[in-house]
């Protein structure tokens, strides 16, 4: 094996090692406290009766409209820079169309506010410093979701893996318990575990969990014997095998199973906290929806989004870079 299988697999396990510490840390730190992140009353006032700064939608429309023509209009010599290109493009023609819509009165403000009108209630919660305040939460317990569930579900594929009869026997019960939905939890995990960041943890972990379970059992079971021979045919010890043969051919197999997982556990995170905790993009969207702000609950939406699109450009991008053959 090249060093790069070698560095790829060494490189995992200080991520497991270092998901697996933070994850108990922070843990530990959301028990005591009992994980809730209240907002003063002060911030909460300022970003309810303070406005953004306005964008005039005639402005924010031929801004646009410029924007996509000049994209549009350029010529790469990268063809891997053209799809992106593209879609930018398609975005920015929707949004376009939203808020022409908007503002020809085809669509009521009311039930659906114009683009303009979410950039101004985004920058009147950044502008009051309150939706850091609850970005901060969200980051953290999906930081420990992820941790936690990675920690937990790689060193268990990997151990069931090499059990196949032991794998025969436990398959039922995994299955059973996967065809759950994790938000179908929570009602259970709130009797156990009470309100606060605990609950949400769980379900979060949850989802992720069983795409990296899944996926790491599958990966090393398809790696083929000769591997595996070659190594014990050159002195290699059960620890070679695991380390140098079998987990680096199965690594695309587990980040596949990673990358699903995370996409999981950021959907399911925002429902978590529309029900066990005052905090986060979740808990925004409640609080909006009580109060029938159409914008805050579209600006909160669309925070998850983009978090969401660049996370998962992130990760995609370390797959590659570590996971090269």
């Amino acid at each position: 094996m090249t060093a790069v299988p070698r560095l790829a697999s060494l490189i995992l396990v200080a991520l497991l090692l270092t998901a697996l510490g933070a994850g108990a840390i922070t843990f530990a730190y959301a028990q005591s406290s009992e994980g809730s992140v209240i907002a003063p009353e002060s911030l909460t006032a300022a970003a309810r009766f303070v406005p953004g700064r306005r964008i005039p939608p005639v402005v924010f429309m031929a801004a646009v409209s410029l924007l996509a023509v000049l994209l549009q209009a350029v010529r790469l010599r990268s063809a891997q820079a053209v799809p992106l290109l593209r879609g930018i493009a398609t975005l920015l023609i929707f949004l376009l169309g939203w808020e022409l819509a908007v503002y020809l009165g085809l669509i009521t403000t009311i039930l659906l506010p114009p683009p303009t009108v979410v950039l101004q209630r985004l920058d009147a919660l950044w502008l009051n410093d309150y939706l850091e305040w609850h970005l901060f939460a969200t980051f953290r317990r999906f930081a420990v979701s992820f941790g936690l569930a990675l920690a937990t579900a790689f060193p268990l594929g990997v151990l069931v893996a090499n059990f196949p009869r032991a794998f025969a026997w436990l398959y039922p019960i995994i299955n059973f318990v996967r065809m759950i939905p994790s938000p179908a939890w929570a009602p259970l995990v709130i009797l156990w575990l009470g309100l606060g960041d605990p609950p949400a943890i769980f379900i979060v972990s949850i989802a992720i969990f069983f795409p990296i379970f899944l996926n790491t059992i599958r990966g090393i079971g398809s790696v083929l014997p000769i591997y595996r021979e070659v190594i014990r045919t050159l002195g290699g010890t059960r620890r070679d095998e695991i380390l140098q043969a079998t987990i680096p051919c199965a690594l695309p197999t587990i980040f596949t199973g990673i990358r699903i997982g995370f996409g999981l556990g950021w959907v399911v995170l925002a429902t978590a906290e529309l029900i066990a905790v005052d905090s986060g993009l979740g808990w925004l969207i409640q609080v909006a929806y009580t109060q029938v702000d159409s914008s805050g609950v579209l600006a909160a939406m669309t925070l998850i989004c983009w978090i969401g699109v660049v996370l998962d450009w992130v990760l995609q991008r370390l797959e590659r870079r570590l996971v090269a053959w």
